[in-house]
Parts: structure tokens; sequence; C-alpha cells
């Protein structure tokens, strides 16, 4: 997940020339406005110049590589952070990207490996505590993903184009939608009123079951997960919106991957802990059972 994010970041600012990123915006004036808090910026302390984004560039493929993540943590978020702030037009990509990494904090400071690719290590008794901290960010996470999915679906019910099945029809046409030749192909199916309707139905079908995928069986999961990382490849290939794209599968990866899938085990599981409440329970009913 962590990888991910850095690469979707890693493309925005190695792809994109300085003069599309860093542009003035009407009633605000250049970007980055470096008052406040974001006078920290990445981009007000080093400027925008291309060595500057190089720089960014070099630390998000340390974060990449997995090395030290108690310390490219804290790295991740300044650039998550400085870009959001920074350019004259993020995208949703950016804006997850800067709360993730921030909940990534508690998890990567206290992972007890040099390398966030390498097998995870038993947790020994007197290092429980690293286990508390990271669940709560693994978990702080997941709400968060589940909260973003609800509101998005609300909020698109609530309008006419969406409410009517209509709004991908609107979206391959307009400015900021489908390129020409994707509207040549899909053109049929989106003028099509029961295809177009199916279309934009299935979008909000898909943001409700991933709102509450923390309620659904783990054995679900997986293919929720498949589902939505094919949603966001195909908003990727017919939009163009590759780093928001692949932001949001980081995202959909440790939403929809359950707490005692093999990945959290054993430094991060919720299984050690289920299973001894399991044998207690067991314990307490042989024990009122017996004489």
């Amino acid at each position: 997940m962590r990888s991910l994010l850095a690469f979707a970041s890693f493309l925005t600012l190695l792809t994109t020339p300085s003069t599309s990123l860093f542009q003035p915006l009407w009633g605000l004036g250049m970007q980055p406005v470096c008052v406040g808090v974001n006078s920290l910026n990445w981009f007000c302390l080093f400027g925008t110049e291309p060595w500057s984004k190089l720089l960014a560039c070099a630390v998000l493929v340390i974060v990449m590589s997995g090395y030290v993540p108690q310390v490219t943590a804290f790295l991740h978020y300044w650039i998550s952070f400085s870009l959001f702030n920074g350019i004259a037009v993020p995208d949703g990509g950016d804006q997850i990207t800067a709360v993730l990494t921030l909940l990534l904090i508690p998890l990567c400071i206290t992972d007890p490996r040099l390398n966030h690719w390498s097998p995870a290590k038993e947790v020994p008794d007197r290092s429980k505590w690293r286990r508390g901290w990271a669940l709560a960010a693994v978990l702080g996470i997941k709400v968060q993903m589940s909260v973003l999915y609800l509101q998005s679906c609300i909020e698109k019910t609530s309008q006419t184009e969406w409410a009517t099945g209509n709004n991908l029809y609107y979206t391959a046409s307009g400015v900021f939608g489908f390129s020409d030749p994707v509207r040549d192909l899909l053109g049929p199916l989106l003028e099509n009123a029961f295809g177009v309707s199916l279309l934009t139905w299935s979008v909000l079908v898909l943001e409700f079951a991933l709102a509450i995928t923390l309620l659904t069986p783990p054995q679900w999961r997986p293919y929720l997960f498949l589902l939505a990382a094919l949603f966001h490849a195909g908003i990727a290939i017919f939009m163009g919106l590759w780093s928001f794209a692949i932001a949001m599968v980081a995202a959909d990866l440790l939403l929809t991957l359950p707490l005692t899938a093999n990945a959290f085990a054993p430094g991060v599981a919720l299984r050690p802990f289920l299973n001894r409440q399991q044998a207690q329970g067991h314990t307490e009913q042989v024990s009122v059972g017996s004489p």
C-alpha cells in the first residue's frame, strides 16, 4: 500500500511539467501559497524548480523500496501533504494520499522490520504495544475509506444525473470525460438507455458495497477488492486519472484485506487474540458444565 501511494505521487511529479503543477490561481496567486503551516511545504522550502521535484521523486523511490519505514513514513507524509497543498490542480488521489500517509505513521514507526517488504516478525510479549498502535492505524484507515465511499455514494444519489442513470453519458461527452477513441468505442453502449443506466447505477452499488465492507464476511472481501481494482483501472484507462486510480487501489487493498489475513500475521493480526478468546470461552463452558 505504501509503495503504491508513493508510486502515484511519483508519477504525478515525474510526468507533469512544473509549469502545469505550479500555476497562479485566481484570487490566490501563484501556487504554492507559502503562509501558515503551508510555509513548511516541500515546494516552499526547496522551490518549484525541476531539481526540487527530482529530489522529491528520489525520496518516493526510497519509500517504494521499503527501507526504514520508521523514518520514511514522515518524509512520505511531508511530500504528500506538500503535493496536495502546493500544486494548482490537485485531485482526489492527492487528497486521499495525504490523509492515508498520515494515518500510516503509527503503523510504520512501530514496525520492527528494516524493510516493509520483509516477512513479518513475531512480536514479543514485551512489545505488544506495537500491535495496539498498528491495529489502531489499520482500523483508522479502514474506517476512513468506508466513510469516503459512503459519502461518495450518498452525494451521487442526490444529483439528478446519477439518480436517473445518465451520468456516464454526460461524463463521456464532457471536457474532462473520455478521450475520443474511448468515446467512439463505448459510444453505442453509452447512447443506449439501458446500457448507460446499468453502468451508472453499478458504480453506486459498488461504492455502497465498499462502504459496508467491514460488515461483510471476510471471504467476500478479496472479490470486493478485485471489483474495486477493475473499477479504478477503468477510470485510469478511460479518463486518464492514473495517479488517482493507483492511490485508490492502494486504499482499497487495506480496506478489503481482512485483519485475520496472512498479510497481517503475526505482527499485527487479530487472529491470535481471537483464538485466545475462543479458547477461553471453551474453557469457561467446560468449567460451567463440570460437576
